[in-house]
């Protein structure tokens, strides 16, 4: 017969572990059956293989886990001969009974369950520092806890890791939660990895200042808080692109199949969806107030443009929560049952002038316009413009981009110039006293961001605009620039600043500061991240 013992291994977690020690290193087949206090546990098949040793486990029922004494009687069964050999052992009183498969670079994967025989499903958490920044039902199924007499088998689990302790590595506890309370089971070592960010836009549209603004300097700023970020084209992205990404951002997309397919992958592996916009083009309330509406190029009954409303609108409710650069659209959106995120607009140092510019001694005026849709905001100011223009005669107005002619008939010293680079519409800025910002008092224009003020900031030129809330605000925050109320007279205003426009001398040190505080990369990327991170860790808090 061959010589065969048993010792004990392991004991908790709901099982005992063993080695059986054989007196040769011959292959031999061993039956192992455990009692527990005279009931019997089963029987396993033990194989050695080529060693003096095998490893065996048995699951031990829950109400034998009461913090006593035991006696274990394994009883072997090898080449025909059977033999026994009692072990005595303590089982410490335990509420839960759990295993940690792995720690991935997103989430922690493993099981667990009450020390019961009830199917009660348990809340899994993870605390950093003494707070709980994510939680999980271990309700998923897995067949192998069945094998080993876990009831139905449905105590598995997936723990998502937030980026913010990913981002810097973090040592974790995780544990459970039971009636409230945080009971720990064992420490997590979170490696660190860098938070992965696809970005959907317009990427053929190389002079489109939206695109600028969400796509490319955005993502730049995420790159120099440590994000890995890729910027594709609406129109390649694939299923499989969102597979290796954490964040997923629809920058103004409808939502084509293409993207709808994108946006489920996206889900399936668990990562957050954003839909960026920097107007309230996606509610089909208030389409008779869109610039290209009010203009006379879209029209309200064109089946193209409502499907186009439809998609966009669409991509909002698919996505997590919405990206928006003001506080007035964050309220808008919330308003409306959205979460958001407020991400104002940023650009890069480079192109912030060192020095003003000589300027000549006739005092030039710009208005520019990226698109023709902004018909019906020149006419806010224009009648006022014109006498403003026609009674001195020391200004000169240039008019930049896409604007209609027409609108200019008959004036004097008007310089007309066809859209140019986003590099290059700096330096116009930069060679002028002025930039004028009109805006026809809509619910859709109350949306726009003052993005015409933080360029003009950059080349050291005042901005005088409509009373829309982003930029009473942000001309307020610079202490430079004029806001025109509603109603109110732009000659009025034309004739103030040009009154005062030698009188302040710290005018272009405020506007240089206000643009470098606002291109600061690193930390717009790390405020944009801790935003994105508050967002993912109170969803996964509040996990039923």
């Amino acid at each position: 017969m061959t010589s065969v013992s048993a010792r004990l291994a392991f004991v908790g977690n709901g099982s005992v572990l063993g080695h059986l020690f054989f007196q040769d290193a011959h292959n031999h087949q061993v039956t192992i059956r455990l009692e527990i206090d005279g009931i019997d546990l089963g029987e396993n098949l033990v194989r050695q293989r080529g060693g003096n040793s095998s490893v065996w486990s048995f699951r031990i029922p829950s109400r034998f886990w009461d913090d006593e004494t035991h006696l274990l009687r394994a009883i072997y069964c090898a080449d025909d001969s059977e033999s026994s050999e009692d072990i005595q052992v303590h089982l410490p009183a335990q509420r839960y009974f759990y295993h940690v498969d792995e720690v991935k670079r997103n989430e922690i994967v493993g099981w667990v369950r009450r020390n019961d025989d009830t199917y009660t499903r348990a809340v899994v958490a993870l605390r950093v520092n003494g707070v709980i920044v994510s939680r999980a039902t271990a309700n998923q199924y897995r067949g192998e806890l069945v094998e080993h007499g876990h009831l139905d088998g449905r105590f598995g689990f997936n723990i998502l890791i937030p980026y913010q302790y990913r981002h810097i590595g973090a040592i974790a506890e995780f544990g459970v939660i039971d009636d409230d309370e945080f009971i720990p089971l064992s420490s997590i070592h979170i490696m660190r990895s860098d938070v992965k960010v696809l970005i959907v836009t317009d990427t053929k549209d190389t002079n489109n200042a939206s695109r600028y603004y969400r796509a490319v300097v955005q993502g730049r700023h995420l790159w120099q808080a440590g994000a890995e970020v890729a910027v594709v084209d609406k129109s390649e992205v694939h299923p499989n692109s969102s597979s290796s990404f954490d964040i997923v951002v629809l920058q103004r997309t409808p939502l084509t199949p293409q993207l709808e397919k994108l946006v489920r992958a996206a889900k399936a592996e668990r990562s957050l969806v954003l839909y960026e916009t920097d107007d309230l083009n996606v509610f089909s309330e208030i389409a008779d107030q869109i610039s290209a509406v009010r203009s006379g190029f879209r029209y309200l009954d064109d089946p193209e443009f409502q499907v186009e409303m439809q998609l966009r609108f669409q991509s909002a409710t698919v996505a997590d929560a919405i990206l928006v650069p003001n506080n007035f659209m964050s309220r808008y959106f919330k308003q409306r049952g959205f979460q958001t995120i407020t991400s104002r607009f940023s650009l890069e140092r480079r192109f912030i002038k060192e020095r003003p510019l000589t300027k000549s001694a006739r005092w030039k005026i710009l208005y520019m316009s990226g698109s023709p849709t902004h018909k019906n905001d020149l006419k806010e100011m224009i009648s006022d413009l014109y006498e403003f223009h026609r009674d001195h005669e020391d200004c000169d107005l240039t008019v930049l981009g896409h604007v209609d002619a027409d609108s200019f008939s008959g004036w004097d010293r008007i310089f007309f110039k066809p859209a140019v680079t986003y590099d290059a519409m700096i330096d116009e800025v930069s060679d002028h006293d002025l930039v004028l910002v009109p805006f026809e008092k809509t619910v859709f224009n109350f949306a726009k961001s003052a993005t015409k003020v933080l360029e003009s900031a950059a080349a050291g030129v005042p901005v005088m605009a409509s009373a829309v809330p982003d930029y009473v605000k942000t001309i307020g925050d610079l202490g430079v620039g004029y806001i025109v109320p509603w109603h109110g007279s732009w000659y009025a205003a034309l004739e103030n600043a040009y009154r005062q426009r030698h009188a302040d001398h710290a005018a272009f040190s405020k506007m240089q500061q206000f643009a470098y505080l606002q291109a600061d990369g690193l930390q717009k990327g790390l405020e944009l991240l801790s935003e994105i991170s508050d967002l993912q860790k109170n969803r996964l808090c509040n996990v039923a």
